[in-house]
């Protein structure tokens, strides 16, 4: 073999290599193992939630591993929910943004011990979850509590170390500092800190 092929054999070598490495940092959500039964109890992070959360005693189906009713204060808007189907149970920190600001560098078991803590779920609606998708806080925020929900998902991006992209970094920073000083959402408004816009990354 001459050198010249030798080298062209560890170019592609290199190449594939690369590539392989660049796709493995690709967000895929199975990556995130969720709704984990980790206290082995029988009931998965979900059921637990929507189990613990509710205001009254909760109904499970027959095998009492999936919650059915109950009675769910939404806090996005404050509504009342007694269907446990027709509620999700919201990352507040999305798995996807998560992962496109650090979490691609975690191995498995970190990547589910983050999908399963209680500190970044919340009982909320369908549709709105839906409606958030992966977005982060300068993006989307819920129709009211905003600055609880901002503290919140700004409190789990420094528990976990993720970072914000460097373009959104100030405004996501003026939010929180604005939130901590008591400003009220208008003032969050009216100060063009928050642009909402509609995402369809999957979460």
């Amino acid at each position: 073999m001459t050198r010249l092929s030798s080298l062209a054999l560890l170019m592609l070598s290199l190449s594939i290599t690369n590539g392989l490495a660049a796709a493995d940092l690709k967000y895929h959500r199975e990556d995130y193992p969720h709704w984990s039964d980790l206290d082995g109890n029988g009931l998965n992070t979900r059921h637990d939630l929507l189990a613990t959360q509710s205001t009254v005693k909760p109904s499970f189906s027959r095998d009492g591993k999936i919650v059915t009713r109950g009675r769910w204060v939404s806090p996005w808007t404050g509504q009342i929910y007694l269907d446990a189907f027709a509620l999700d149970v919201d990352h507040t920190v999305p798995l996807g943004y998560a992962h496109a600001r650090g979490a691609k560098y975690w191995d498995r078991y970190q990547r589910e011990m983050f999908a399963n803590d209680v500190r970044n779920l919340q009982v909320v609606e369908k549709g709105l979850n839906k409606e958030k998708g992966a977005a982060g806080i300068t993006e989307w925020l819920p129709p009211t509590n905003q600055c609880q929900y901002i503290l919140r998902f700004h409190r789990i991006m420094k528990t976990y170390h993720l970072k914000y992209f460097t373009k959104e970094e100030p405004r996501a920073l003026a939010l929180v500092a604005q939130c901590q000083r008591g400003e009220t959402w208008s003032n969050l408004l009216e100060s063009n800190t928050f642009h909402q816009v509609k995402f369809d990354t999957e979460y």
